[in-house]
Formats: structure tokens, C-alpha cells, sequence
């Protein structure tokens, strides 16, 4: 019974989906029926030419179009391209590894462990649509290699005909989709975007009347995922080169608007508690949040006043709060004018306002403890499973260790795989039961193709609907897969019941295997990943301040990157306090050799606090209230700058304000009249 597909049942359909369009259970849409019907066809035009060309396994072809089709035109064609280098890439280590160890199955067993264990390993460094072109190479490879364990000479055979069935199935994918006019990716991001900054407005809205609302703003963290994502396909979708620039600039401007609004509520909120906003403020604020909804044209403009107040705290508050405002509204202009070009395709334009370096780059947190992990589990259970194969002599083993490596890579990179590793396992049965009803009840009735086609209509489709519903999209194209493995279609009708049988309970048995040892090897879930990135964004934050960091784009980056991965593991750890310290920290280090003599070694003395404060968060596994001598700290640094005129120290006094708001929100206004005495 061929597996091929079976490993190519990843949740790209829904999670594409779930991304940039919320679905819940409704009767299917004219666009969700319309891809149902054209991957339906280019499937059953991928299998009459297989079957044509009389090649070894069309069913092969058949799955390759539903697994590579996408609703998305700049998704399909990159799952294409990483589909095809996925799978020359196996073959040629199966034509590798085999020959040279055909006579030492165990050192085979384990060279196929390696090769997948290092695959996965990479594939989970990578979390971009392309580490599909990682993965794919570390189940392809078994697929060929285990059937060719007690037959070496035919593994020339077998790769060779997995290449060739998947070539048709990606050329009957591509050819239909290309007729069909599939949609771009273009105008999704266009969507997308203006639900995004609808969001926005209703935060900025929040923000004019002194609420504090968090809704809107853990959706907009989660939809800029979901941007990076669509960014990729971006490059796939359109022949114009600027696009994918032009939206990493907007992006990166879109994140930093997230923690300047946050950082504005707790200005706010401390002006308040100070005795209200004066008259001039209220109305910078009104003006700033009214750009933001649209309500207003971009030219108004916060009037700064470079000199800071030096003993009213409520004066440097709303100083702070006026350069704050003054920044969102550079971000905001430069968000709506990159907006216009993306829509123009163009680079002409005004010269953006927000300095290009202090945005974030694309640095992703990568946690190698863990992911060496997870890829070292999967290769230690096929080495275990391979020795009991060989040790069984069960020639359909090889389809059991196939499937359960399929099972374990497409799964391993979850926090918690066991649960969908349980229904993997459950849709192997239900997919061997409709398989068994089709190859001994439908289709000894069938004569023709055309017959065939009608056989296969129904379910095609109903499951082709399903594969863009992200509750239902891994079983629907999971039950594709199996049900058509189950069949072995070849150019003439053929039933075998104990063959059926035996395929069907290697295909179980491996399923189940697979599911065993991750509850055996991974008894833990969601909390350790959780833990281990709360750990490391201290331990960044203290990185941060105790040493400091060159590369600025890049640690932004990484800042709003965990922050992004924590909220939907937990979503009652807002992350943005986390972010605003670390850009905090990043613009005193910055600062640093721009201020005098006396201050510098108040901020140094206070950066090497801030670095044991945040160590000491590290291992509590959260952000913890400081001792009273960090706030001293603070505010006599925060004096000293005071003092200065300089550009350097207005930044570094209003990344000290950002500080005491952020550890200290309920403390007194600093006292400054002792500023300069030496903190015993």
C-alpha cells in the first residue's frame, strides 16, 4: 500500500486560512466550493495521465494536487518549488545511503534516523512557509529507502517513480490553477492590512478616553504572524520585485506601533494619577488619535519642546508623552504612505519620517535545546522501531515505520502533538474503512474512468471543502491521503483482501506506534515551551543591559518575536511590558557614550541592576516587582540627564521615564533633589 502522501498532509490550507479569515461552522461559500472543484479536477487530470502513462502509482499523482493546492496563488507555487527540492533532495540521499548499506540494514536504519532527525531539526529552526523544503526530505527518504531494505536494487525503481507521480501532480496543479484565475496574494494583504489598522483606531480610541482595553490589541499581535507568513508568499504572487520590501518596511513600522501605543496608555494613565491631562495635551492626544482613525488629515503635527522640565514630574511625563506622540504620528504617516505604495507598486513617495534603524529586523527567537529535542526523540524512535521491524521480519513493517515517522515529523514541532497524533490515528481507521467500501463495494462496479471520476466526486469535494475550515483541514486532507493509499489504483481493477488487510493494519499499527512513544517521550505540554521562552526573554533583557548589542535591528526583532509566540500559548501574559523594557534598555546602551561623565556612570550603575533584576526574573519565570534601590537608581540617573540639553539625553531621559512606569507604576513622583547623591 503506497504512503507516499501521506507525509505531505501538513496544515498549510488551514492555517493559511485561519490567519487572514476567521472561520466557523457555515455552509461553504461560492470562492470555498470553487477551490473544492478546481483542485478536484486538476486531481482527476493528474490521474488520467498517470494511469496513461502507465506509471507505477497514479494514486500518487492524484494526492500530490490536493496537497500542493493552495486558496492562495503565491502559496501553491511556493509549496510547489519546496515540494520539488523537498523531494529530489530525499530521493538522492535514499540513491546515497542505500547501495553503500544494503548489506547493513541496522547501519541503515540508523543513517535514515540521522538524515531525518538532522532534517527535522532544521526544519524547525525555520518558521516560514519554506520549512516545508526541510521537512518533506526527512520523510521522503524513509518512504523510498524502507521499501527497498530487503530489495536494494529497486530503489533506483522507487524513486524514480515517486519523482515522476509527483511531477504530474504539480503540473496538473499548477495548469489548472493557472486557468482558474487562483487568487493572489495581493489583495488578502490588502484586506488584511485594513482590518488591521481598523484595530488600531479602536485602540487609538481607547487611548483618547483613558481606557485600557487589551482585546484589540492581542489581535493585532496575532495578525502580524499571520502577516510574516502571507510577506513570504508575497515574493511568489507578484513579478513586481518592490512588493516584498516595501511590506517587511511596513510591517516592521506596523510592530513598533504596538508597544508606542501601550507605552501612551501608561503615560496616560500616570498623568492622570498626577492630577489630569492639561488643556494643550488633551487636544495633542484627540489630534494624534484622530489621524489614526482617519478622521484627520496626516499634516497635523505635536509641537515638541526640546527642553525638558527639570523637577515637575508631571511636566517630564507629559513631555515624555508629546515626544511619544510625536513618533506615533511618524509611524502612522509612514504606515499609510507605504500602504500606498504597496498599492501603486512604487518606491516614489515622501521621505519616510521614523529613523530606519531603530526599526526591527527579521530575527525569529529559536530555542536549539528544545528542537534538538524534539528532532533527537523522533530519530532515537525510528532507530527502536527499525531494530524491532528487523527484528520481527514483517515484510508490511516497512509501511508501519513509514507512517509513523510521517506521523512524528508532521507533529513533532507542536507543544502538545499527542492530541492530533490521536486523531491522526483516528482518521487511519476511518480512512481504511471507506477505502475498504470503495475497493471491494464501488469499484468492481466501476468500467470507465468517467465512472471512477463519479466515484470519487462526492467525497472530493466535501472533503475539499473542509481542508479550508482550520478545525477540519489536517483530517480532511488526511482522509484523502489515507483513503487513496488504501486503494492502490493501477491500470486495472485489483482486490486483495488480505493484502488490503495487512496494509490497513501496518498503517494502524504505525499510527499507533507513533502516537505511544511521543506520550512516552514527551509527557509534558504547553508549559515547559512556555516557560523556556519566558526564561529567555529575561535572560535577553539582562543580555541587554549587561552588555549591550551592535546588531539593534535584530534584537528589536527578536524582542517582538517572543512576545508573539507567548501571547497565543498564554494569553493572559500581555508580553508588552517585556518589549517596551528591552527597547528601553536598547536606547540607553545606545545613548550611552553621548551623555557626560557623571551621568553615564549613574546609568551604568543602573544598568547593571536592571541586569540582576532581570536574571532574577529568569528563574522566577515572570516579571517581578524590584527592590526600592533600583527606583533610586532610576531617578538619579534620570536627574542627571535632566540636567544636559543634548538630543542623546532627551532619548535616554525618556527611555529612564519608560522604566519607572514600567517597573514601578504605583510609585511616588521622584523626588530630585537628591538626584546626585551616590545610592549606598
Amino acid at each position: 500500500m503506497g504512503l507516499d502522501h501521506h507525509g505531505e498532509c501538513c496544515l498549510d490550507h488551514g492555517q493559511l486560512y485561519q490567519g487572514w479569515r476567521i472561520m466557523i461552522l457555515r455552509l461553504p461559500s461560492r470562492e470555498d466550493l470553487w477551490f473544492s472543484m478546481r483542485t478536484f479536477i486538476a486531481s482527476m487530470l493528474a490521474l488520467y495521465i498517470a494511469l496513461d502513462l502507465s506509471l507505477a502509482n497514479p494514486i500518487w499523482a492524484m494526492g500530490t494536487v490536493y496537497i500542493v493546492s493552495q486558496p492562495l496563488l503565491g502559496a501553491m507555487r511556493s509549496k510547489t518549488l519546496y515540494r520539488i527540492g523537498g523531494t529530489l533532495t530525499g530521493a538522492a540521499g535514499a540513491l546515497l545511503l542505500v547501495p553503500p548499506l544494503s548489506a547493513q540494514p541496522v547501519l541503515l536504519i540508523i543513517a535514515v534516523a540521522l538524515w531525518s532527525g538532522m532534517f527535522l531539526f532544521f526544519s524547525m529552526l525555520d518558521r516560514s512557509p519554506r520549512t516545508y523544503l526541510f521537512r518533506l526530505p526527512a520523510y521522503t527518504l524513509p518512504l523510498i529507502v524502507f521499501p527497498s531494505v530487503h530489495a536494494p536494487q529497486l530503489v533506483f525503481d522507487i524513486a524514480l517513480a515517486r519523482t515522476e507521480e509527483i511531477l504530474v501532480g504539480i503540473f496538473c496543479a499548477n495548469l489548472v490553477a493557472g486557468v482558474a484565475l487562483v487568487q493572489r496574494a495581493s489583495p488578502v494583504i490588502r484586506k488584511r492590512l485594513a482590518q488591521w489598522f481598523d484595530h488600531v483606531a479602536i485602540w487609538a480610541q481607547e487611548l483618547m478616553t483613558g481606557q485600557v482595553g487589551s482585546g484589540s490589541r492581542h489581535q493585532l499581535v496575532l495578525e502580524l504572524s499571520t502577516l510574516e507568513q502571507l510577506t513570504t508568499h508575497l515574493g511568489f504572487d507578484t513579478p513586481h520585485r518592490h512588493a516584498v520590501p516595501l511590506m517587511l518596511q511596513l510591517r516592521a513600522r506596523m510592530r513598533r506601533l504596538l508597544p508606542l501605543l501601550s507605552s501612551l496608555a501608561a503615560m496616560r494613565q500616570a498623568l492622570q494619577r498626577e492630577g489630569g491631562l492639561d488643556p494643550l495635551l488633551q487636544v495633542q492626544f484627540s489630534q494624534v488619535a484622530a489621524q489614526l482613525t482617519g478622521a484627520a488629515t496626516a499634516e497635523a503635527v505635536v509641537e515638541l519642546s526640546d527642553d525638558p522640565p527639570r523637577h515637575s514630574w508631571p511636566g517630564i511625563l507629559a513631555w515624555v508623552t508629546r515626544r511619544r506622540l510625536a513618533h506615533l504620528h511618524a509611524l502612522n504617516d509612514d504606515c499609510q504612505q507605504l500602504r500606498e505604495r504597496l498599492a501603486d507598486m512604487s518606491l516614489d513617495g515622501r521621505p519616510l519620517l521614523y529613523p530606519h534603524d531603530r526599526l526591527a529586523g527579521n530575527a525569529h527567537h529559536l530555542d536549539h535545546g528544545l528542537v534538538l529535542f524534539y528532532a533527537s526523540s523522533v530519530a532515537l524512535g525510528i532507530v527502536l522501531c527499525g531494530l524491532l521491524w528487523l527484528i520481527s521480519g514483517w515484510t508490511a513493517g516497512a509501511n508501519a515505520m513509514v507512517l509513523g515517522i510521517v506521523g512524528c515529523a508532521l507533529f513533532c514541532a507542536l507543544d502538545e502533538p499527542a492530541p492530533i497524533m490521536l486523531r491522526f490515528l483516528g482518521v487511519n481507521l476511518a480512512s481504511s474503512v471507506l477505502g475498504g467500501l470503495l475497493l471491494f463495494v464501488v469499484l468492481p462496479q466501476v468500467e470507465t474512468f468517467e465512472a471512477l471520476v463519479a466515484c470519487f466526486l462526492l467525497p472530493c469535494l466535501a472533503f475539499g471543502v473542509l481542508m479550508l475550515r482550520p478545525q477540519f483541514s489536517t483530517e480532511a486532507l488526511l482522509m484523502i491521503a489515507f483513503t487513496g493509499s488504501t486503494l492502490g489504483l493501477h491500470g486495472a481493477y485489483q482486490a486483495d483482501f488480505a493484502g488490503f488487510l495487512e496494509g490497513c493494519l501496518a498503517s494502524i499499527g504505525g499510527a499507533l506506534v507513533a502516537l505511544l512513544w511521543t506520550m512516552l517521550i514527551r509527557p509534558f505540554g504547553r508549559e515547559i515551551t512556555l516557560a523556556r521562552l519566558r526564561q529567555s526573554t529575561f535572560r535577553a533583557l539582562a543580555q541587554l543591559a549587561l552588555c549591550g548589542g551592535d546588531d539593534y535591528p535584530h534584537l528589536t526583532a527578536r524582542l517582538h518575536d517572543r512576545q508573539e509566540l507567548t501571547w497565543p500559548r498564554q494569553p493572559g501574559i500581555d508580553g508588552m511590558a517585556e518589549v517596551r523594557l528591552g527597547l528601553a534598555v536598547l536606547h540607553l546602551r545606545r545613548q550611552l557614550l553621548s551623555i557626560d561623565v557623571t551621568a553615564r556612570r549613574a546609568v551604568e550603575e543602573l544598568l547593571d541592576g536592571l541586569g540582576r533584576c532581570f536574571l532574577v526574573c529568569a528563574e522566577n519565570g515572570g516579571l517581578s516587582l524590584p527592590d526600592s534601590r533600583l527606583l533610586m537608581l532610576i531617578d538619579r540617573a534620570l536627574g542627571q540627564l535632566l540636567a544636559g540639553t543634548a538630543i542623546a539625553t532627551q532619548d535616554a531621559s525618556s527611555a529612564l521615564v519608560e522604566l519607572r512606569l514600567i517597573l514601578y507604576p504605583d510609585a511616588p513622583a521622584p523626588d530630585f533633589s537628591g538626584a546626585l547623591v551616590n545610592v549606598r
